[in-house]
């Protein structure tokens, strides 16, 4: 007999709360882990972010092919047991310092990642209508959030206290739990775990043409902005353990502070969970993306000042990163809400989703990377360089944005 719904609701967000531990380990926690242990600067670990996010990306894009052809819970199950020997890999080459064999692990182990969430995102979105998806989304995105959060601020500790393989055994211990709740999931029979595409929602009837216009807009919009988010998120994490106010702390004070973000960002999912306010509102991602680049240059600046005091760094970096939080959620659950209620939460919209953060995490990092290829030394030339994303990002939205209201002037 298939599992009651809100059980196997709550196995995924168990499986999620505990592969979004090893994801934040392997991308945002990673440069702390290489930079303390491996020596690297912010070029390597930009282009290593560069190379994640091309992983990332193919794993996304493959998330519904893979689904449609073993059913996702067999595709879930293959890929946390795959993940968790790589795990060990991974643990080991770091032990060695062989280090291209690390690399070449590394992006693999992210690839694969990028396979399940599409996936995931599906399984929990699948059947539900405008209002209980919202619900459901708001559940699942606190959840990862809040638990990668957690990760990254406990993992400086590891890495200053424990020995240089711990940090990768933890990661391979979640991924062994995420494939001990999916395999407690009982619906591999039913169509609705067979599909990539998920069980159509109920019809909504009071969907409105307006309503379903501004949910359109809203989904290009947050799309738009999306791959910025990471731009940000990707080409941040690199620099920081490198910027001189970082530098100066331990690693476990370096990742505590680097969390914040993450917990603004967990709070703007519980916000946007409980209020539907934004649903008819497309305009506000447009002002989130705004918000994101000011709050960007209002980490990125007081950290990479060598001439500022370290209590006053911090002073100004913690609600700047508290408004980089906020943006940030504001346009991931957007693009995550309208694409699935726009595509009655298939895997397939899962996969652009979690692909256009994959574009993100390759063009920041690859493009800060080569600055400092041009201009050794000279981070400021990366914080041009990923400014200069987030204006485009900015032109493209409002573009985007205000061309629609001008065409809806006309008709009127």
């Amino acid at each position: 007999m298939p599992a009651p719904l809100s059980t196997r609701l709550r196995l995924l967000y168990s499986t999620e709360a505990l592969a979004s531990i090893a994801g934040a380990l392997f991308t945002a926690g990673l440069p702390f882990y290489t930079h303390y242990r491996f020596g690297w600067g912010a070029q390597e670990n930009l282009l290593l972010g560069a190379g994640q996010g091309i992983a990332y990306s193919f794993g996304a894009l493959s998330a519904e092919a893979v689904a449609r052809r073993v059913g996702r819970r067999r595709a879930l199950l293959l890929a946390y047991a795959v993940l968790s020997l790589m795990a060990g890999a991974v643990a080991a080459a770091a032990v060695w310092r062989l280090i291209w064999a690390f690399v070449l692990v590394v992006l693999g182990v992210v690839a694969l990642l990028g396979t399940t969430w599409p996936m995931v995102e599906s399984l929990v979105s699948e059947g539900a209508d405008a209002k209980e998806l919202s619900r459901r989304l708001a559940r699942y995105n606190v959840t990862w959030a809040v638990t990668g959060a957690a990760s990254l601020a406990g993992s400086g500790a590891v890495i200053q206290y424990a020995p240089g393989w711990a940090f990768m055994a933890i990661t391979g211990l979640v991924f062994l739990g995420s494939l001990g709740l999916v395999a407690r999931i009982r619906s591999e029979d039913g169509p609705e775990l067979r599909s990539g595409v998920g069980a159509p929602a109920p019809e909504d009837v009071s969907v409105t043409p307006q309503l379903a216009q501004q949910r359109r807009q809203a989904l290009w919009l947050s799309r738009i902005s999306l791959p910025a988010t990471y731009v940000v998120v990707f080409s941040l994490v690199p620099m920081l353990p490198s910027l001189p106010a970082i530098h100066r702390l331990s690693p476990t004070v370096a990742t505590l502070l680097a969390s914040v973000w993450l917990a603004a960002r967990a709070v703007t999912f519980v916000v946007t969970g409980r209020t539907t306010f934004w649903h008819s509102r497309p305009t506000l991602l447009l002002y989130a993306s705004v918000l994101m680049l000011l709050a960007f240059l209002g980490v990125v600046i007081p950290a990479a000042l060598p001439g500022l005091s370290l209590g006053t760094a911090v002073v100004l970096m913690i609600p700047a990163e508290l408004a980089l939080g906020i943006a940030l959620g504001i346009i991931y659950a957007g693009s995550l809400y309208f694409g699935m209620v726009l595509s009655q939460g298939s895997t397939e919209h899962g996969g652009y989703h979690e692909a256009l953060i994959g574009l993100g995490q390759t063009l920041g990092p690859g493009l800060a990377a080569a600055m400092l290829w041009v201009r050794p030394g000279d981070l400021w030339a990366s914080v041009a360089a990923v400014s200069s994303i987030l204006g485009a990002s900015i032109v493209a939205a409002g573009a985007a944005r205000f061309e629609r209201l001008w065409r809806r002037g006309l008709a009127a």
